[in-house]
């Protein structure tokens, strides 16, 4: 419609100018200024948002970003109400929002064009929202088209302040050709939009999360979190993390646990990593809940015990203050805390730093944090009233010295470099490198011990009892193979919550699986992934909890074990390419679910079409069996390693096949891709070994003779490597 206006008001042949101010008083209409929340609780400018439909908009998805309130004003100065956020691509930075339905007359929406028609050098007309100045207009050209962190973009010659995120990029009839989605860090006069494809998926297969349930994405846990200020306080996996600040004294934010601190005496800890270290950000305890408190923390890259007796600098006390070679600026410290009735002792990496006899507060609650403008992040805060070991002992520390290989060079011998005199410079050098390789040695032997405490944590599960909550502590361990940030036992207490609120939501319902579908699918927003099918998250349990989009599989897991909590008789069945639940009622047939698409039901001979077999294909017998739960922990763990594999990871493919020949020993397959994958990384030992395994218990289907000839083969390049290659 509105490239019809245009070339209508304008011509064809109009100049660029003229199309650009008729263009812009035209699409004005169909914008959107997005403000968030800011410190004062006031909405603030943040970005622009344009209509494809009187009832859905596009942005960008870090204008709305997970879990921040927003509001839509319209050019008119009136606002939209948002119903969902009806599907994001956050590789794309995209985010599709459904409004309610205008009362009155229909705002004029925006068309899609097509950016591959666009040839360079083509002019192009930006809308947007510009440092709050609202719904400006910048016209440019098509510079060029760029792959920028692995995402084509469009590169245009015009001004784009941050305020333009979000935008239409438009061509001379008016049709969207892209999304403004940054500026360049090089010129201001150059800029970057996400092609207009990457829209149209979204529109065509949405996955709808209502709004008061996106709001929740990311939150800390009510149960156990309350962030005393307005800055922003959430979560992505293990990991907390605060920006913002208030505007008190010292911009202080605290986030404090909802339990009281245990008898004295008590010990907390936490590790911590600040964006700036002139800011601060640490442990606080005996907190009153307002403004009385002790703090410890990193500050200006030293560390200080300090006291907050009310609310301004006048009520504010360093109790000690110094530097600590123990502290590690950029990095992450464990920060821990002894109280007891007459002493605070406080540690940084296990070091003493400071040890003060002040007594005026105690009792009341602990928890983090944050003062002045840096971003912090925090894990594994604990408190308890046992010492908690946040660092190895010197004595484990010599045992793993010695397990290693010390090879850095005795005081003798460097007393006996620098008698050399003038070469001794050259020896320090080669001093420095035998340092550098053992210290690389040393971070893969801790990654080899992370991934070997990992895969006895599995071994260790598969041999308790089976029962609820056995399939999501297995998944979740699985997640652990890559992420360790993830606690174990409180995703599962947050799997009982869980529970807990969806037996709830079902209570008095005739159908209790039909409200189940309703509590996870529409209330809280879990969907399937319509884009980056494939991506490591979506078979990542823990992502599955904090995004709420996954796979068929981690979908199917998680209904599942809410299911069986609520009493219902679910199986998992595993269809080729998809997983789908089986409920078996009392009476009547069995029905099956598909999680992937918010819970649609099917009979039997729907299977096929889901499985996408041909139209009249039928499936095996064997398909339609339940699997257990430790099969479907092997399927997320080849899911897993098909992810690595599919961005080149052999690293990462390696570890979850490691998981996935505990759970299936017996696979062939994946242990000859074991194999392979060894030898191309240099470990020719654990590849003879899987060969010899697959000697030893062959697979139907594999002629010995050939592995027997690849074995030589392997040894052959071992010995030539300089790895034993022989039995």
């Amino acid at each position: 419609m509105i490239a019809w206006l245009v070339l209508t008001i304008c011509g064809a042949d109009a100049p660029a100018d003229m199309v650009t101010e008729k263009l812009a008083r035209i699409a004005k209409p169909s914008l959107l200024a997005v403000r968030s929340q800011g410190r004062d609780g006031k909405f603030q400018s943040l970005g622009t948002g344009f209509l494809v439909r009187p009832d859905l908009a596009v942005t960008n998805h870090h204008v709305i970003g997970d879990g921040r309130d927003f509001v839509l004003e319209d050019s008119a100065g009136g606002t939209r109400k948002i119903l969902a956020v009806e599907a994001v691509d956050r590789d794309a930075d995209l985010a599709l929002l459904r409004l309610e339905a205008p009362s009155g007359k229909a705002p004029p929406v925006l068309e899609l064009g097509d950016s591959t028609k666009v040839a360079e050098g083509a002019p192009l007309v930006a809308l947007g929202n510009p440092r709050g100045l609202t719904f400006s207009v910048v016209a440019g050209v098509l510079s060029g088209r760029r792959t920028i962190e692995g995402r084509d973009m469009l590169q245009v010659a015009m001004p784009v302040e941050p305020g333009n995120s979000g935008g239409p990029l438009l061509d001379r009839e008016g049709r969207v050709v892209g999304v403004i989605t940054s500026k360049s860090l090089v010129t201001p006069n150059l800029g970057f939009a996400v092609p207009v494809e990457r829209i149209k998926p979204l529109i065509a297969k949405p996955t709808p999360v209502k709004f008061q349930a996106w709001l929740t994405l990311g939150k800390l846990d009510p149960e156990r979190w309350q962030p005393l200020t307005d800055a922003r306080w959430t979560r992505s996996g293990g990991t907390l993390r605060a920006e913002g600040g208030s505007q008190g004294f010292g911009n202080r934010s605290l986030c404090l646990q909802k339990a009281d601190m245990p008898n004295l005496p008590c010990e907390l800890s936490v590790r911590v990593k600040l964006e700036n270290e002139s800011g601060a950000a640490g442990l606080v305890f005996c907190s009153d809940g307002k403004d009385k408190h002790y703090g410890f923390y990193p500050s200006g890259g030293g560390l200080r015990l300090t006291r907050f007796d009310g609310p301004d600098v006048y009520s504010w006390k360093i109790l000690a203050q110094a530097p600590s070679p123990a502290y590690r600026a950029g990095d992450w410290n464990w920060l821990s805390v002894r109280v007891d009735k007459e002493r605070i002792i406080c540690r940084v990496n296990d070091t003493v730093v400071f040890d003060e006899p002040d007594t005026t507060l105690r009792g009341g609650r602990a928890g983090l944090a944050k003062f002045r403008d840096t971003v912090a992040e925090f894990q594994s805060f604990k408190i308890g009233k046992q010492a908690i070991r946040v660092m190895p002992t010197e004595t484990e520390r010599v045992a793993a010295r010695k397990a290693a290989g010390d090879k850095a060079p005795s005081s003798a011998a460097l007393n006996a470099l620098v008698k050399i005199g003038p070469t001794a410079e050259a020896a320090l050098l080669e001093e420095a490198r035998d340092l550098d390789n053992r210290a690389k040695r040393l971070r893969e032997l801790a990654g080899a011990t992370k991934h070997r405490m990992a895969l006895d944590a599995i071994e260790k599960h598969l041999k308790t009892p089976e029962g609820n909550g056995w399939l999501a502590r297995g998944a979740l361990l699985l997640a652990r193979i890559d992420r360790d940030d993830i606690d174990i036992d409180e995703r599962m207490d947050e799997f009982e919550r869980l529970g807990k609120r969806a037996q709830d939501a079902t209570k008095g319902a005739k159908d209790i699986a039909a409200k189940l579908d309703t509590f996870l699918f529409d209330d809280l927003g879990f969907h399937g992934a319509r884009t980056e099918y494939h991506h490591h998250a979506n078979s990542d349990l823990a992502s599955l909890l904090d995004d709420r989009e996954g796979i068929p599989l981690t979908l199917a897991m998680l209904y599942l074990e809410i299911g069986w909590k609520l009493g219902l008789k679910l199986d998992g069945i595993g269809l080729p390419g998809h997983f789908v639940v089986r409920l078996n009622p009392e009476k009547g047939n069995a029905v099956y679910i598909d999680v992937f698409d918010r819970g649609r039901r099917t009979d039997a001979s729907g299977l096929p079409r889901l499985a996408n077999l041909r139209p009249g294909s039928e499936l095996p017998e064997e398909t339609l069996k339940p699997m257990s739960r430790k099969a479907m922990l092997a399927r997320m763990a080849r899911n897993l390693a098909g992810s690595a594999g599919r961005v080149e990871d052999d690293a990462g493919q390696l570890r979850h096949l490691d998981a996935l020949l505990l759970l299936d020993p017996e696979s062939g397959s994946e242990r000859g891709g074991r194999a392979m994958l060894r030898a191309r990384t240099g470990d020719f030992t654990g590849a003879l070994a899987d060969i010899d395994y697959l000697l030893e218990h062959p697979p139907e289907g594999v002629d010995p003779d050939q592995l027997a000839a690849l074995r030589r083969r392997l040894a052959e390049q071992a010995e030539k490597a300089g790895a034993s290659g022989s039995r």
